[in-house]
């Protein structure tokens, strides 16, 4: 199976260039899907930026352009570039959840 996945991160301030990292979109086959970080990635951001995030997060998890993020998700949130799975993985969303984001303690 090809997959490939590609970070989202939201722009905290874009004079310093500060920005927290949101979760990854993963694509396999024809499916597109968001897998989020840990909220405890957010846990130094204040109240309205964790708000933000959250919102934002809710925007990407009903995404289904791997290329384009949501027009709601607004200018403050960015991705970075795709980059592809080993071909020998099967589960692209575990994959991505358990070594990327370092979530398979948190399940």
């Amino acid at each position: 199976m090809t997959a490939r996945y590609r970070p989202v991160w939201l722009v905290l301030d874009p004079f310093t260039g500060s920005r927290v990292l949101l979760g990854l979109k993963v694509e396999a086959g024809q499916r597109c899907s968001f897998v989020s970080a840990s909220e405890q990635t957010w846990s130094a951001l204040g109240a309205r930026d964790t708000a933000l995030a959250l919102l934002v997060v809710d925007e990407l998890r009903t995404a289904t352009a791997f290329e384009d993020l949501p027009v709601a998700a607004g200018p403050q949130v960015v991705q970075g570039d795709a980059a592809e799975l080993p071909a020998s993985v099967e589960d692209a969303e575990r994959w991505v959840a358990d070594r990327l984001l370092g979530l398979a303690d948190a399940a």
